[in-house]
């Protein structure tokens, strides 16, 4: 195959973008700095020939861009260059690089780095979602592990927060009476409070000021995470200050951002001592011994709560949706939780090792309907060589997850919902080493791994079984439901599915403590 190089080149210098930025020079002269060094792109891999200024973005549907990446990139094979305005971005498809990338010691700490987004500058400046692998950054994580391990060890405290949420859940459904309901504000209360009793150290009750806070922080992050939104406000960030719906949203997030800080400082200070350790207290003990800023403690604080909010949210949203869609599958998990659980006891986290069908589901969820189906970009810290391609430092690099879980030369019917794919012939679990489990990037892999990993997956698995433990879930013939292919919902950096409304029908059990 001829490789085609694109005419017009030059990257975005990260370092001067951010020079540029504090100075306050016009966007021109940052477009400008980005059309330097065009040799320093002679080497990329081979993609589409971009347009004149805007380079690719005009062949990119900004709705679905994981699938028009895939469509793009599929005369390259795994990996590709394409241009956001002048600015290269390598694309990576391919399972095999993804993996070497991520994992290899001699590629991972090369492509560690992150570019300087608008979020990263003006909203988290200093986390560690956004920011590149540094000492400190490495801190952070070091903290944030340390905070979910206050859990305890084997997660019992989770267990029992979880099912705390879940009563009221369930209570809730049942207050539905089976007529038409949207679950979604149930689902999100749920998986937010979990998060918050580890953050800072208690739940809340929908109307209460921390909680409404975090909810439009997490709302408004979804919102600006839409990619044409995002690429503007990266490359232009000065648009956020024009009168328009972005704009808006991006100041709505730095006042509810204050406000949540402002609101759990005093919490801290009407409670002194008897607040309960939590990751907000740990982080403090590590702001007063000078080993971290404010701005850190608030930027770790909403990582937390917008990433854990955001991703296990529309996945289990997601999943009872498709559960819908899918009955048989539904059955079965049913027919699995009356064998080991029954109806006369909560669901235990220990009752996962006896529900192979029901995790095997959760696992095809993840594969089906990623929560974040293209990370955030990373940069290439220092000059790298690729298969035989040269990667110049600062390089933006996209790995697509969503084409990986949708591989159709590895995943036979890639859009079908199959759980019993990472069921062996004996109908157990796969172990962990099967290559069905290790391309489930859903979590990532590598330096860059979620923090929050175990507890997303703990959440799944109590809320999905608790919800199958006491309701069937049925379509509505008076609301038509999202479509069952995930190809037809839109992304931001998260999969969104459309709201819906389905009926929770009571499976006659009368469980003790619901």
């Amino acid at each position: 195959m001829t490789s085609r190089r694109p005419r017009c080149g030059g990257g975005l210098d990260v370092s001067e973008w951010g020079v540029m930025e504090e100075r306050g020079c016009p966007s021109v002269v940052k477009l400008t700095l980005r059309s330097r060094s065009r040799n320093d792109h002679s080497n990329l891999p081979p993609g589409p020939k971009p347009r004149r200024f805007t380079g690719n973005l005009r062949d990119l549907k900004l709705e679905k861009v994981p699938l028009e990446l895939e469509e793009l990139g599929r005369p390259y094979g795994g990996i590709f260059t394409f241009y956001v305005f002048s600015h290269p971005v390598v694309v990576l498809h391919s399972y095999k690089l993804i993996k070497e990338m991520l994992e290899s010691s001699e590629y991972s700490t090369a492509f560690s780095g992150r570019i300087k987004c608008y979020a990263g500058i003006n909203l988290v400046p200093d986390d560690i979602v956004f920011q590149s692998n540094t000492e400190r950054w490495q801190l952070l994580r070091k903290i944030a592990h340390r905070g979910i391990k206050q859990y305890g060890t084997s997660l019992l405290n989770v267990e029992r927060h979880a099912q705390e949420e879940l009563r009221r859940v369930v209570a809730r459904l049942r207050d539905s009476g089976c007529r038409p309901y949207d679950c979604l504000a149930d689902i999100h209360n749920y998986v937010c409070n979990v998060i918050l009793i580890l953050a800072v150290g208690r739940r809340f009750d929908p109307g209460e000021d921390i909680l409404e806070y975090v909810n439009n922080i997490v709302d408004g992050f979804n919102y600006i995470t839409h990619f044409k939104r995002s690429s503007i406000l990266d490359t232009m960030p000065w648009t956020a200050w024009i009168p328009s719906e972005t704009g808006r949203t991006c100041r709505d997030i730095k006042t509810n951002r204050d406000k949540l800080i402002t609101a759990i400082e005093q919490m801290k200070e009407r409670q002194g001592e008897a607040m309960p350790d939590c990751l907000y207290t740990m982080l403090l003990r590590e702001r007063d011994a000078g080993k971290i800023s404010r701005n850190a403690v608030k930027g770790v604080l909403l990582d937390g709560l917008v990433a854990g909010v955001l991703t296990t949210r529309g996945t289990l949203y997601t999943m009872l949706l498709t559960l819908v869609h899918n009955p048989d599958v539904q059955k079965k998990i049913q027919e699995e939780i009356s064998q080991v659980i029954g109806t006369t006891r909560l669901a235990r986290l220990q009752d996962r090792t006896n529900m192979p069908y029901t995790r095997a589901a959760i696992l095809e969820s993840l594969r089906f309907t990623p929560p974040v189906a293209l990370p955030p970009m990373r940069t290439c810290i220092q000059d790298t060589r690729l298969h035989g391609f040269h990667i110049p430092r600062k390089t933006m690099v996209w790995y697509n997850i969503w084409f990986v879980h949708h591989d159709p030369s590895f995943w036979n019917e890639p859009y079908k919902y199959i759980p019993e794919r990472f069921l062996d012939e004996h109908g157990q679990l796969v172990p962990p080493e099967d290559q069905r489990r290790q391309r489930l990037l859903t979590f990532g892999i590598g330096k860059r791994q979620c923090v929050g990993e175990i507890l997303a997956r703990v959440r799944l698995f109590l809320g999905v079984v608790t919800i199958l433990q006491h309701f069937h879930l049925e379509a509505d013939h008076a609301h038509p439901l999202p479509s069952p292919d995930p190809r037809d919902i839109g992304f931001t950096a998260f999969y969104n599915t459309p709201q819906y409304k389905i009926r929770f029908k009571p499976r006659d059990n009368n469980t003790p403590g619901y």
